[in-house]
Parts: structure tokens; C-alpha cells; sequence
């Protein structure tokens, strides 16, 4: 028996055919190795910023929301899309709430980094950024609306976390995740 990848990827249509499970599995399937590379190096500067977090039980969670976050994007939002596969959607959310619940980054610091990560997303959204060099790299379109759908889910998540759980007081690790 073999594996095929193609039975992973987000797809609105066979999600509605009852494979609920490309919610989940598209974010972590690939188009090739340097797809695969560019969003294990966003991973990575992400565990930078709050590794504890990220590794935490909230972190889990957190990221579980966001795959369902952005996939109810994608579905709602652009039903007519084909296939999606990638993590970048959900980096963009974990991005976001790694850096709100970082102890350690003042509070300019925090805004500098998310009003970043938002410029970024608008950018893309109105076609200031021209994506075509990645989408070659990476063996198709570089699916924007993702990152937009990310940005927001981890704005929500954020949000949810500061008036539940303020961020732990500055001279720890950061986050605990616990």
C-alpha cells in the first residue's frame, strides 16, 4: 500500500464529503522541500520568540484553534479554492500570540513586531508584495489569504489570552504554556 500526500491536503470540497481531517493535515503537508523549509524556518523564529509557549499545552491548543481557524477561512471565504497545503496561515497566527504572550518584549517592542507582521499581511492583500518568485520556489500560488486568516485568528486568540491570562510579570522564562 502506498502513502499519497494528495489525501491530506486541505480541499473544501472533500472536506464537505465528510474528510474532516484536511482541517487539520493541510497545514502540515507540503508542496515540496523548500515549502517544507521556508515554513520550518518561520517555525523556528517563532520558537525564538517564546519557545515555552509554543511547546506549552497552550501552544498545542493554540495552534489546533488556528488550523481550524484558517481552514474555516479558506472554506467560507474562498470556497472555490482547489487545495491548500502549507503551515504559513497558522505561523502567522502563532507569530502573533508568541509575541503577546512573551513576558520578556516590551510593550513597544510587542507593537513594533505585530504592526510588522500586519503591514506584511496588507501588503500581500493588496498586491504591494509580488509573491510570483516564492510561488515558483515552492511549486504553486502562494495562498495570501491564509496569512490574512492566520493574522486574525492569532489576533482573536491573543485577545482571549490577555483578558483570561495576563502575560506572566517580566524576569521569568516567558510564557510557561502551562
Amino acid at each position: 500500500m502506498s502513502f499519497n500526500m494528495e489525501s491530506l491536503i486541505y480541499s473544501g470540497h472533500l472536506i464537505e464529503q465528510g474528510q474532516w481531517w484536511r482541517l487539520f493535515t493541510g497545514h502540515f503537508v507540503h508542496l515540496n522541500a523548500y515549502h517544507l523549509l521556508i515554513n520550518l524556518a518561520g517555525l523556528a523564529c517563532i520558537l525564538m520568540i517564546n519557545r515555552s509557549f509554543i511547546l506549552g499545552t497552550q501552544g498545542v491548543l493554540t495552534t489546533c484553534f488556528l488550523c481550524l481557524w484558517v481552514s474555516a477561512g479558506l472554506w467560507l471565504l474562498n470556497p472555490d479554492l482547489a487545495g491548500y497545503a502549507g503551515f504559513s496561515g497558522v505561523s502567522h497566527g502563532l507569530f502573533i500570540v508568541a509575541v503577546t504572550r512573551q513576558s520578556l518584549f516590551p510593550t513597544g517592542w510587542k507593537a513594533l513586531l505585530i504592526l510588522t507582521c500586519v503591514v506584511k499581511v496588507v501588503a500581500e492583500q493588496i498586491d504591494l508584495y509580488s509573491t510570483s518568485s516564492l510561488a515558483m520556489n515552492i511549486g504553486g500560488k502562494v495562498m495570501v489569504d491564509a496569512h490574512f486568516y492566520g493574522l486574525v485568528g492569532g489576533c482573536v486568540v491573543s485577545t482571549f489570552y490577555l483578558v483570561k491570562t495576563p502575560c506572566p510579570k517580566k524576569g521569568g522564562t516567558g510564557s510557561s504554556g502551562k
